[in-house]
């Protein structure tokens, strides 16, 4: 029951996306925003209705795909393959592309290193969220059902796919400052190294015009 949620949580992160890209990259009005975010939910209610119904009603299984693993006898569910493009058509054509051209778009006419690196990083955090979707779609279809080591292997990389992408998103969207200062890197330090020299010259240039204003006055 939990494994047929696992796609629609992956939408779920998808429509969090969304909202979170509008405010830097899609920057949608309000009734754009508004109908992405019902239309994609729609189909994702109808899309897990119909999965968990089929489950529980029991019968011949329609809107699910279930795969048995030789030798362990685990069972796994996925929806079938009409329904996975009802889950998944709606949020990559309106939401997925849309932020993939986008931020390629904007990475290539900023002029900034720092943003230039941020909105890379981005753009591969999304890419490697993809692939983890891809890979749990793997471990649901009927070409490692007979290789259960084949199955541990595919989830560890689902598994590492995902923790890269949250590791370039933090990256891409946080922009912490230890990371900044690693991309400006000797700019960085000339520039703190220039700040210091000025804070410390200033004063002395101060006492100079001081004293020559002193001098004028005492030879009057």
């Amino acid at each position: 029951m939990f494994q047929v949620s696992i796609p629609a949580l992956y939408i779920v992160a998808y429509i969090y996306l969304y909202f979170f890209s509008n405010r830097h990259i899609l920057q949608d009005s309000d009734i754009v925003k508004s109908s992405i975010a019902i239309s994609t939910s729609i189909f994702v209610g109808v899309a897990l209705g119909l999965m968990i119904g089929n489950l529980i009603l029991g019968g011949e299984l329609i809107f699910v795909r279930s795969v048995t693993l030789a030798g362990v006898g685990i069972t796994l569910y996925s929806p079938q393959m009409f329904l996975s493009a009802i889950f998944f058509a709606p949020t990559l054509v309106l939401i997925i592309f849309r932020i993939l051209y986008r931020t390629a778009q904007i990475s290539r006419r900023v002029s900034k290193r720092i943003s230039r690196v941020g909105f890379t990083l981005i753009f591969w955090s999304i890419i490697n969220f993809m692939f983890s979707l891809i890979t749990f779609a793997l471990t649901s279809s009927e070409l490692f059902n007979d290789i259960p080591f084949a199955i541990v292997a595919v989830e560890t990389m689902r598994s590492l796919f995902l923790i890269l992408a949250m590791i370039l998103g933090y990256l891409g969207w946080i922009m912490p400052e230890f990371f900044k200062k690693s991309i400006r890197g000797k700019a960085w330090i000339v520039n703190q190294m220039q700040k210091e020299f000025t804070s410390v010259s200033s004063p002395i240039a101060s006492s100079d015009k001081t004293t020559n204003v002193a001098v004028e006055i005492a030879e009057k």
